[in-house]
């Protein structure tokens, strides 16, 4: 009773290779897609993190004593020199989220064909099969 909305198709060797293979490559790209999306995140929140550090050392004062971590270690840094690393490295972030956001509108295009494919596929041989059953 509750299988009203699934389809069921009997496909041929070849058609269920074909089917596989849209089916595996939509896989790909939904993968690769969550994958560009942590990235994204984690990019998003190291530069969030470093824009932080970043406006509470510009409201010490230039004498300040200033430590870096390095590991499970704290080293004497000069202040400028921390705030330097800190915009160099906002850069780079900047520089990141354009590549994986380029990256994820690909993706994110590549799953709407991929998805297009398989859901094409299945109108082409579901249908026949379905109009066959129903009559």
């Amino acid at each position: 009773a509750g299988q009203g909305s699934m389809l069921t198709v009997n496909l041929s060797e070849d058609q269920r290779e074909a089917f596989e293979s849209l089916q595996s490559t939509y896989n790909m790209h939904r993968n690769k897609h969550r994958t560009v999306m942590a990235q994204l995140g984690l990019v998003e929140r190291e530069k969030k993190r470093n824009t932080l550090t970043l406006n509470e050392l510009e409201a010490l004062p230039a004498n300040t004593n200033t430590y870096k971590a390095i590991g499970k270690m704290f080293l004497m840094e000069p202040c400028d020199n921390l705030k330097a690393e800190l915009v160099s490295a906002n850069q780079e972030g900047d520089e990141s989220a354009k590549k994986l956001s380029e990256q994820k509108t690909a993706l994110e295009n590549a799953l709407s064909d991929s998805e297009q494919k398989i859901k094409d596929f299945l109108d082409r041989h579901g249908t026949k099969e379905g109009a066959e059953k129903q009559e």
